[in-house]
């Protein structure tokens, strides 16, 4: 955002005052965002950012797919969903003329370091020195095999019966939930989009069990 603003709703517009000038007062921009990006857009640095160049946010937060789907738009500025099928949407239903992609994210897991290093033993994790990887295919393979575990040899760390799984967000509505399926979905379908329903109802025995 150098030099000019125009909001997409309001048509409110803000241009950088030329030296000597009296600053111009922040436009206020509306934005409906994902609710995980909140604490970047509530991080003082960032907040910064926006008001040394003219602009004081208003946000609000909503699921993406309720942003695409059920949010009233024409009150906001800007949206800022996760994931492209949602922004699709969004840019498809609104005529979006102006359309940016700041940022993209990884997916991360939350675990604990002994949890960890059994994954580790297991084979479906690895240390690469400063940050660790987790192996989706060897993942889904020990999940297909319905793998707890008590079944991890000498883990005397985490003796339970309970079936090796990553617990993820509500599948009919969180967006992380569908990205953590469709990676899931493409292992499970050799390492190939699954396009049709065939290919669906083919891979769906194997990542039924990852969310049921």
């Amino acid at each position: 955002m150098r030099g000019y603003w125009r909001s997409g709703s309001s048509s409110r517009s803000w241009s950088r005052p030329s030296r000597g000038s009296t600053r111009a007062p922040p436009a206020t921009v509306r934005g409906v965002i994902g609710s995980e990006k909140l604490p970047f857009f509530q991080d003082p640095g960032v907040i910064k950012v926006f008001r040394d160049n003219g602009i004081t946010l208003q946000i609000d937060t909503a699921g993406s797919r309720q942003i695409a789907s059920s949010v009233d738009l024409s009150k906001y500025d800007f949206a800022f969903p996760a994931g492209v099928p949602a922004a699709e949407k969004i840019k498809a239903d609104h005529k979006a003329k102006t359309v940016h992609s700041p940022l993209y994210t990884p997916m991360a897991i939350a675990t604990f370091r002994p949890i960890l290093q059994l994954l580790i033993t297991y084979g479906v994790a690895k240390d690469n020195g400063t940050w660790f990887s987790f192996d989706m295919s060897a993942y889904v393979d020990k999940v297909v095999q319905n793998k707890r575990w008590s079944d991890i040899t000498q883990n005397t760390i985490y003796q339970s019966t309970k079936s090796i799984l990553i617990t993820s967000t509500d599948i009919r509505t969180s967006n992380s939930a569908a990205m953590y399926l469709s990676l899931a979905s493409y292992v499970a379908n050799g390492n190939n989009i699954v396009q049709d329903t065939a290919q669906a109802t083919a891979v769906l025995p194997k990542v039924e069990p990852i969310f049921l």
